[in-house]
């Protein structure tokens, strides 16, 4: 039996998201048996153990944390509580939904619908999609990780298209890449998500807006590359096809930015 993949818009790849870890490898599983509703909503069917075996879990206490995240009364890590922004590729405009519209768990099957606003970015791909591997995306263990592998799939396979042969270079702001990979919450500040809303976001108003209120937790690049990146492109590293190095991009003495080099 040959690798099992999984196309993944690359909306939501590239997407500002607040989802868990395990909210994000239930969609990827859910791909693999899933189909549209009568009202137009995709909605995934996963049975217990075949998430236990996606997972490589031996353990029932996976079932606990499904419960716990299809809990609509959950106030911190709900599936529930899954945003997305992203901006769309025809009208230009950024798009915020909310990515479950209804989950529950019991006898031992899994059934996840989602927003149906967004059934284009789920089924019936054709283009603007990542094709990614199953397997290495349940291995990862953190939600950085699996964010970032994500993002750096996506950057290598479209820039591999023009390219043909050599390393791939990417670089993010600094604050733009929290952003995508949910260390800092988009939605944790009405101020952050109106500034994303503008065509040309200005990041460092969106830095000093956190700062002031203490939501980044890793300020600055110091201790979000301790803390988060240099785990994260490690565990890429170890665990995945991709091949990734990178360096902190300089304003002065500031960091201002990430240069990922990709093979």
């Amino acid at each position: 039996m040959g690798e099992k993949l999984f196309k993944k818009s690359n909306n939501l790849i590239y997407a500002y998201s607040n989802g868990t870890l395990l909210a994000n490898q239930l969609f990827a599983i859910g791909l693999q048996n899933i189909f549209i509703d009568e009202d137009n909503r995709a909605v995934s069917k996963m049975l217990g153990e075949d998430i236990k075996k996606e997972l490589s879990l031996t353990s029932n206490s996976i079932y606990k944390r499904i419960r716990d995240l299809c809990d609509r009364e959950d106030a911190v890590g709900s599936i529930y509580d899954w945003m997305i922004m992203y901006r769309d590729c025809e009208s230009g405009k950024m798009i915020d939904y909310k990515v479950v519209s209804d989950a529950s768990f019991s006898n031992g099957i899994l059934w996840i619908a989602y927003n149906k606003e967004i059934t284009n970015l789920i089924m019936n791909l054709s283009k603007n999609y990542t094709a990614l591997s199953l397997s290495e995306s349940m291995c990862l263990k953190t939600k950085n990780s699996y964010r970032l592998y994500e993002i750096l799939k996506a950057d290598y396979d479209f820039k591999s298209h023009e390219q043909k042969s050599g390393e791939i270079v990417v670089d993010y702001n600094l604050m733009e890449l929290k952003l995508m990979l949910g260390d800092v919450d988009y939605k944790a500040i009405p101020l952050i998500s109106n500034e994303l809303e503008k065509e040309q976001p200005d990041y460092n108003r969106i830095e000093d807006i956190v700062d002031s209120k203490g939501f980044d937790f890793h300020k600055g690049y110091s201790k979000f590359n301790e803390r988060v990146l240099a785990n994260a492109v490690n565990e890429i590293n170890e665990k995945t096809g991709l091949k990734v190095e990178y360096a902190p991009i300089k304003d002065g003495r500031a960091v201002i930015g990430v240069r990922f080099f990709i093979y």
